[in-house]
């Protein structure tokens, strides 16, 4: 418990820690922002609580507007009486939530997705289309096997962008399984994950680094980039930049995968409702955060998009390894090993253990 709030208290400096400190049983208190996601589906959610809202005029609903994306973890210090009643989280900040009790089961209730499946239990409604990891290629000028564009400085495409891929047979697959369990039959040090590593550092050397996914998107948009590697909020924005300023290379836009056969996808963002209150209280707050997830993975259906969605629907799921542990994993696995690793002389098992000393520190250490 100590380790688990030292770990929250250090995600809270700077930011505000300011929820509405008055509430009754008929009022419910809302958090639906999120300040990184662009994705057109959240006016879907904002219409959903208008529709809730409006079919219960027993409750006021009152918004709290969002600081940054982590500052519901900042508010889980206080208690879970400081939490918004329902609100939209990613499935790393869940994991913390749940490991100490802020946030109520919903096994049977909601859609069994496993990046929202904590301890064999089910934590969240899934909201907004789910992450995947693709290339997203100009057929007219790009063949497979060809360099593809990344985004080097973002902690997350090492893990999903290339690990997700490199690392998608059942052997590996069941590895990361039994990493996320936390059960001690697997480590960062085994065979399989730097085996793993050593490919996709092979990967990196041959392709073409960006600074940040403007440029990514930027390069491939204007023709300069005829393949990138992308997921999730990338690849949402790019389609729709590219819908808008390049319609000609939207029409012929294509999808592959890095590894044949395989998508890495998940669902990233999910409705939570907190714990600690009454059970009719509890069974309504259930009731409105399904109602917001109504409509809101859904694809809007052109040809461009229809090839994507096939590609996914012929294709081997694996998970999308961003989407498991908790945020410092990733964040501590990208200084020390993803950013450096192309210009260090470190060996990809000299990585493995830095990064298997970061789990257990961040991750194991937390679940215990």
């Amino acid at each position: 418990m100590r380790r688990i709030i030292s770990v929250l208290l250090t995600a809270s400096i700077g930011v505000g820690l300011c929820s509405c400190s008055v509430r009754t049983e008929d009022t419910i208190e809302v958090d639906i922002g999120l300040i990184t996601c662009d994705d057109n589906s959240l006016e879907i959610v904002g219409d959903n609580l208008a529709s809730w809202e409006s079919e219960h005029p027993e409750y006021t609903v009152i918004s709290r507007e969002r600081v940054t994306d982590e500052d519901i973890l900042s508010l889980a210090v206080m208690g879970a009486d400081h939490l918004p009643d329902v609100f939209i989280a990613n499935s790393q900040a869940g994991r913390l939530l749940e490991s100490q009790g802020l946030v109520t089961e919903l096994t049977g209730i909601a859609s069994d997705v496993d990046s929202f499946n904590y301890d064999g239990g089910v934590y969240a409604f899934p909201v907004l289309r789910e992450s995947v990891s693709v290339i997203v290629y100009d057929p007219s000028v790009w063949s497979e096997g060809d360099p593809v564009g990344y985004n080097s400085d973002a902690r997350f495409t090492v893990p999903n962008c290339y690990l997700s891929n490199v690392l998608s047979d059942d052997a590996a697959v069941n590895w990361f399984e039994h990493m996320v369990a936390g059960d001690g039959q697997a480590s960062f040090t085994d065979d399989v994950f730097v085996e793993g590593l050593d490919i996709t550092r092979d990967l990196i050397r041959d392709d073409i680094a960006y600074g940040s996914d403007d440029e990514l998107i930027n390069a491939y948009v204007n023709g300069d980039c005829p393949a990138v590697t992308v997921y999730g909020n990338a690849l949402f924005s790019l389609l729709n930049r590219l819908e808008e300023d390049n319609q000609d290379l939207y029409s012929r836009t294509e999808f592959a995968t890095l590894t044949e056969g395989v998508v890495p996808m998940g669902y990233q963002y999910g409705v939570f409702v907190r714990t600690g209150m009454s059970e009719e209280r509890t069974s309504e707050c259930i009731d409105l955060a399904r109602s917001l997830t109504e409509g809101t993975s859904s694809w809007n259906s052109d040809e461009t998009t229809q090839r994507l969605v096939a590609l996914m629907d012929n294709s081997k799921t694996v998970p999308l390894y961003s989407l498991y542990f908790v945020p410092w994993v990733w964040n501590y696995a990208s200084d020390e090993c993803f950013f450096v690793m192309r210009e260090e002389e470190k060996t990809s098992l000299e990585y493995s253990f830095v990064l298997q000393n970061c789990y257990e520190m961040y991750y194991i250490e937390i679940s215990e």
